[in-house]
C-alpha cells in the first residue's frame, strides 16, 4: 500500500463533497451483502483520475469500499501503452486489483462521442466481470462547465443545460435494456451507477491533489488539440469567461444544478420510471406537452445508450412535430436509428454503424503485487 499522505486542508476539503456524493450513491444501492463493496475507478493516467483513486482510498473504511482500477485504452496514440503501464503499476503498488483493456476506435467523424461510447461500453464489462456495482469516473466541476456550454452551443434544451449528473444508472450497450430500472433491479438482478464525486472540484484542484497525494500523473497529449470542439472551449472560451467573472466555471456548474432540480421539479425525471411502451407510444406522447415529449424522447435515447450529443435541438424539434403527422420516418443518431412507424417510437442498432469499435478485449483481472517503482509525482510523470 500507498504511504499515507500528507495532512493538507486542500484534501480535507476534497473529502467532504466527495464522501457526500459516494454516500448519496450508496443510499440508491441494495444493502451490500458483502462485507465491502466494490468499485471500479475508471483510471486514464491523467491528474483527475488519479486524484479521485486516491481520495476514494482515504474513505475505504468509511464506506467499506474495495477498489478496483480500470483502464481503458483506445489505441489512438502511440504513447498511450506507457499511461496504461503507469496506471497498472499505480494500482500493484497501492494494493488494488487491475482491470484493463485496449480498444480499436478508428479515427473519423464523431470520433469523441465514438470513443467515449467504446469507453463506458468497456467500463461496464469491467463492472460485470469484477462484481461492481458503482463505476466511479473523475470528471471535474471544470467538464461539467464546458460540458454545459457544449450543449448549450448545439441548441440544447433544458436538460443540456443540466449537464452531467453526480451519479445516474448505467445503461447496456445500445439495443439492450437497461440495466438499472428506478426502484429495483431487473430480471437479472443487475443495478448500477455511474458516480462523479469530484464534480465540485476544479481540474486545477485536482491537479494540486494528486500532487498532495502522492500520486504520478501524466498529461493526455489530446487535450492540446485544438480541432476537438471541447479543448477550444477549454483553451478559448472559459479562459474569457473567467477573465469577466473569476467564478465562471462555480457558476456554471451551479446553473446545471439549478437545472437539474428543476428537471426534477416538473416531474420529467419520473419518465425514467415509465415502461418503453409508454414512452414510445405516439398516442400518449400526443397527449403530453412539448416538453415532456422532448424528455421522453431524450429518455427512449438514454435507455439505447444514445450519448445525449447526438440528439440536436432542431432534430428533437423535427421528431417532435413528426409525431402529430404520424407518418414514417427515420433519424439516424451517431450509429442508432430513431424509428417512427405503426404508432410508436423505438432505437434500433443502425445497419452500418458509424466506426465499428473492436474491442481487443481485457486481460485477466490481476491482484496487487509487491509495490513497483513509480515516477516521482507531478505532471510529467
Amino acid at each position: 500500500m500507498g504511504a499515507a499522505p500528507p495532512h493538507h486542508s486542500s484534501i480535507a476539503r476534497a473529502l467532504g463533497p466527495v464522501a457526500a456524493t459516494m454516500r448519496a450513491a450508496i443510499a440508491e444501492l441494495p444493502a451490500a451483502p458483502q462485507p465491502s463493496r466494490l468499485v471500479v475507478v475508471a483510471v486514464s493516467g491523467g491528474a483527475d483520475s488519479m486524484a479521485t483513486l486516491g481520495l476514494l482510498e482515504l474513505l475505504r473504511r468509511r464506506f467499506a469500499l474495495e477498489l478496483v482500477v480500470a483502464h481503458v485504452d483506445h489505441g489512438l496514440r502511440a504513447g498511450s501503452s506507457a499511461e496504461a503501464e503507469l496506471v497498472a503499476a499505480t494500482a500493484r503498488a497501492r494494493g488494488h486489483r487491475l482491470w484493463r483493456t485496449r480498444l480499436a476506435v478508428p479515427v473519423g467523424p464523431g470520433l469523441p462521442a465514438r470513443a467515449r461510447a467504446a469507453r463506458h461500453a468497456a467500463l461496464i464489462a469491467a463492472a460485470e466481470d469484477t462484481g461492481a456495482a458503482l463505476v466511479v469516473l473523475g470528471h471535474t466541476m471544470t467538464d461539467q462547465a464546458e460540458t454545459v456550454l457544449l450543449n448549450l452551443c448545439r441548441g440544447a434544451g433544458l436538460d443540456g443545460l443540466a449537464g452531467m449528473r453526480p451519479w445516474q444508472p448505467w445503461l447496456k450497450p445500445r439495443g439492450d435494456a437497461r440495466r438499472w430500472p428506478p426502484g429495483g433491479s431487473n430480471a437479472e438482478g443487475a443495478m448500477g451507477l455511474w458516480v462523479r464525486p469530484m464534480m465540485a472540484l476544479t481540474r486545477d484542484e485536482t491537479r494540486d491533489l494528486a500532487e498532495r497525494l502522492g500520486i504520478a500523473f501524466v498529461d493526455d497529449p489530446g487535450n492540446d488539440d485544438t480541432a476537438q470542439p471541447r479543448i477550444r472551449v477549454r483553451r478559448g472560451v472559459l479562459p474569457a469567461l473567467e477573465a469577466i467573472n473569476a467564478g465562471a466555471v462555480g457558476h456554471l456548474a451551479t446553473s446545471a444544478r439549478l437545472a437539474r432540480e428543476l428537471v426534477a421539479a416538473v416531474g420529467q425525471g419520473t419518465l425514467a420510471a415509465e415502461p418503453e411502451a409508454t414512452l414510445g407510444s405516439v398516442a400518449v406522447l400526443r397527449t403530453r406537452p412539448d416538453a415532456g415529449r422532448r424528455a421522453a424522447i431524450l429518455e427512449l435515447c438514454r435507455r439505447a445508450g444514445v450519448p445525449a450529443d447526438a440528439v440536436a435541438a432542431r432534430t428533437l424539434d423535427t421528431i417532435v412535430g413528426a409525431l402529430a403527422h404520424g407518418v414514417p420516418h427515420r433519424w439516424d443518431l451517431h450509429g442508432a436509428v430513431l424509428r417512427l412507424e405503426a404508432g410508436r417510437l423505438w432505437v434500433a442498432a443502425a445497419p452500418t454503424p458509424i466506426g465499428h469499435v473492436a474491442p481487443i478485449g481485457p486481460e485477466p483481472l490481476t491482484h496487487p503485487m509487491p509495490a513497483a517503482i513509480l515516477p516521482a509525482p507531478g505532471r510529467n510523470a
